[in-house]
């Protein structure tokens, strides 16, 4: 081999050595993502919520979810918020979102074409007898969740919100709640009235310690 044949070799021999393939390391300014987690309280139903009541599925349908930074809002494709058995919700990932502080989660409940904006399902005792209830609002509510979230540059990081389910159950007195075909249903603006209080605290973000 000729010596400027050998030197060629040894410069790329260095050069590969030097960059291994398997280096995943994000320069500055790369690839940035964020992810918004939802966790019920309880985590997974059905589940018991209280010492009267049991918890057998929780649907939310939000209208105009985003998610709020320095650099303005992040809309996500997001229409249904399920518990139930075996289903959760999954994550919403948000890949190349911008660095920066993210502050505010907002997003609408209201009904439409025959749904509602959130429905809770399971069974209520009162006086010794146990039936089942549904709990389901037309009505709108806007909603703003606030917390203090850094994304740096070329990192990842997740937004974990938790909505307690059982806060919202709770906030109910079925002794006072109408029986239709057998079961407590909880639907005029007179009895939602302390659901709709305590929708404004069940969606909290906790960051990681």
């Amino acid at each position: 081999m000729s010596l400027r044949l050998r030197c060629t070799a040894l410069a790329l021999l260095a050069v590969t050595v030097g960059c291994p393939a398997d280096d995943t390391t994000l320069p500055d300014g790369g690839a940035t993502d964020l992810r918004v987690e939802w966790t019920g309280q309880p985590a997974t139903l059905p589940d018991q919520v209280s010492s009267e009541a049991t918890l057998e599925r929780a649907v939310f349908r939000p209208h105009d979810l985003r998610v709020v930074g320095d650099a303005g809002p992040i809309r996500l494709d997001r229409q249904t918020l399920e518990w139930a058995r075996g289903i959760n919700p999954a994550p919403d990932v948000v890949a190349g979102a911008p660095p920066g502080l993210y502050s505010r989660l907002l997003f609408d409940l209201e009904g439409d074409d025959g749904s509602y904006g959130y429905e809770l399902i399971g069974t209520a005792r009162v006086n010794s007898t146990t039936r089942p209830f549904t709990i389901r609002d037309r009505g709108e509510l806007s909603l703003s969740v606030e917390f203090s979230i850094m994304l740096p540059a070329g990192a990842a990081e997740r937004i974990p919100v938790r909505v307690e389910l059982d806060k919202l159950v709770e906030a109910v007195d079925f002794s006072q709640a109408p029986v239709v075909d057998g079961r407590y249903l909880v639907e005029d603006a007179t009895q939602l009235s302390a659901v709709r209080a305590k929708l404004r605290e069940a969606f909290s973000v906790h960051s990681a310690p």
